[in-house]
């Protein structure tokens, strides 16, 4: 099928690009039965999808071979606005007990909580819990990757999908666009090859390990592979089965990212937002043929990285992420994480393998080893957005204590400084390993029982 290209973008001063996180510095959880060890003695067989034969391409039109299902077909695109708390809360003196590290995060959740999302409790006793603005909708960031994950692991039990299958990693390269992740997909590709989990010479990647790449480094094109193997209608059926509620239609991100900015773009930044508020569904057409174009077309994906990358300023950045980032609530992550915790999102073999994907951060950082049995993380970033989800079981602890902590427009320098320094996860961690901490949080904010 031949499609036509007809999204571009203006070029802009050179700034940051929007970037999914490139590695949590904080938590994660081990498996105490080995995925592995308790796989289905024969294991099912798919066929990927691979790279086919294009026509020699031309700069317009562009080749597009399986056009893929654009986003919003079982979901809204986007999520009505609700209300949420927004007068700054009053406090005589801070409570001695809260770190350092974690402060600046405290203290803007205090000044400005109407742009703060947070869910903390310990399973079992909501009651006791933290809910600020826990049903309101914010943008996820990379948080959403647990839905791709989720989706991921049931095809394999399905049989659907063999993790063995080696994928080329030119596949996965197809959906790489250097300079707009913080160099996320190729750190995990160079860790794979250091731990010799490249195979066929260095050149292909078995699929099981491309779960990983995203979780443990947010890797996008890893993300936007599977996205596309697995199909737009079963994510956003994925999301209708575990009754998350609300929650938007997640979109690839290279379509989204390339939607902001594109060396074909003849209009302004603000005229293309303005065209794609007054036509959703245009939206939605345009980041799949986008993802399309630019992973199945060489001769386009060379023309855009050859474009040198002039990233959408800060501002168009924004602009995108607050019409068009996949939202959903604080109160939504911090159950479905309670629900991995649990295990009970599918057989065991699915649970130990979707906890496999989570728990890096227990090895990575010794510290989490000393506070934690079982810890499972996933964050996010966008420009203003800073998105952090948690489980835990402390040392003693025989239920989980599970944490969504999600910031929205946040100021840009607030932004920046935060992504090198953390804050945001340091107040959910605390959260997470202090038992005193939510009790205290709680009096803080006036949510006594």
């Amino acid at each position: 099928m031949l499609l036509m290209l007809s999204v571009a973008c203006q070029t802009g001063a050179a700034t940051p690009p929007v970037a999914e996180e490139p590695v949590a510095t904080v938590v994660q959880s081990r498996v105490t039965v080995s995925a592995e060890s308790i796989a289905p003695t024969t294991a099912p067989t798919i066929v990927p999808p691979t790279a086919t034969a294009l026509p020699t391409p031309t700069p317009t039109p562009f080749v597009i071979i399986n056009p893929s299902e654009p986003c919003g077909i079982l979901l809204p695109l986007t999520l009505p606005a609700q209300s949420a708390t927004s007068d700054a809360i009053d406090f005589d003196e801070l409570p001695d007990n809260i770190p350092e590290l974690a402060l600046p995060a405290l203290m803007e959740l205090l000044a400005d909580p109407g742009h703060v999302g947070l869910a903390a409790y310990r399973v079992g006793d909501k009651a006791n819990g933290i809910f600020l603005n826990a049903d309101t909708p914010m943008p996820l960031a990379s948080a959403v990757k647990l839905i791709h994950a989720i989706a991921y692991v049931r095809a394999v039990e399905n049989g659907e999908l063999d993790p063995t299958t080696v994928i080329p990693v030119a596949d996965l390269d197809a959906f790489y666009l250097p300079g707009s992740d913080l160099n996320s997909h190729r750190l995990a590709l160079q860790e794979l090859a250091a731990d010799g989990k490249l195979v066929e010479d260095g050149t292909g990647v078995l699929l099981r390990d491309i779960p990983w790449m995203m979780m443990r480094y947010s890797s996008n094109a890893a993300t936007d592979y599977l996205h596309v193997l697995l199909g737009q209608e079963r994510i956003e059926q994925t999301i209708i089965d575990l009754e998350l509620t609300p929650h938007s239609a997640p979109c690839p991100f290279i379509g989204r990212f390339l939607l902001m900015g594109n060396h074909t773009r003849t209009i302004s930044d603000r005229t293309a937002l303005e065209e794609l508020i007054a036509e959703p569904e245009r939206y939605a057409q345009d980041v799949a043929l986008l993802t399309d174009t630019f992973s199945q077309d060489a001769a386009f994906r060379s023309a855009e990285t050859r474009w040198g990358r002039p990233n959408p300023n800060t501002r168009t950045q924004e602009m995108y992420t607050a019409v068009w980032d996949t939202r959903s609530t604080a109160r939504v992550y911090a159950n479905l994480m309670a629900r991995i915790a649990a295990g009970d999102l599918g057989s065991p073999y699915g649970n130990a393998l979707l906890r496999s994907y989570l728990d890096w951060p227990l090895e990575a950082f010794p510290r989490n080893q000393e506070l934690f049995s079982a810890i499972g993380f996933k964050g996010g970033t966008l420009p203003g957005v800073l998105t952090t989800v948690y489980y835990g079981y402390p040392w003693g602890s025989a239920e989980p204590i599970v944490v969504a902590l999600f910031y929205n427009d946040l100021p840009l320098r607030t932004y920046q400084q935060w992504r090198r320094s953390l804050p945001h996860d340091e107040l959910a961690h605390w959260l997470l390993r202090d038992p005193e901490a939510i009790p205290t949080l709680r009096t803080l904010l006036d949510q006594s029982p």
